[in-house]
């Protein structure tokens, strides 16, 4: 794999799991605190269909290109959130920033899944409104 490509497939794995761990936070804190079981089972959906996006890449690639010893952002300080709060819409915002990304990206590697990916974003925004009216 060229080094262009590789890069390229290392910044998509990076954003399917900063992508897949944010729609973890936010459906634990639905489920959890929340106990939104509807938009709940939303966030789950949405995970799910994103894992069913990235299947169709080449895992083996994803992997291959991953390389979290070198990685420039790996130890960055985040700021501290106080409540769940803060942690619901910080994940939000990592949603829609690591989908956003795949959405650009995936266009040169695999652009039928770029509509399912906008389409995941779009979802996202939509969650956000709902839970934002709700709390």
């Amino acid at each position: 794999m060229e080094q262009e490509e590789k890069n390229v497939y290392r910044l998509l794995d990076a954003n399917f799991n900063r992508a897949e761990e944010g729609l973890r936070v936010c459906e634990d804190i639905a489920r959890l605190i929340l106990e939104y079981k509807k938009i709940s089972k939303e966030f789950k959906h949405l995970r799910h269909l994103l894992f069913s996006v990235k299947r169709k890449f080449p895992l083996y690639q994803l992997l291959q290109a991953r390389d979290t010893e070198t990685d420039v952002g790996r130890g960055k300080e985040e700021g501290i959130k106080h409540n769940w709060r803060e942690i619901l819409f910080a994940n939000l915002a990592r949603i829609k920033e690591a989908v956003r990304s795949l959405e650009e990206f995936s266009q040169s590697v695999n652009p039928s899944e770029s509509m399912n990916l906008q389409e995941i974003r779009f979802r996202v925004y939509k969650l956000e409104k709902e839970v934002g009216q709700r709390i």
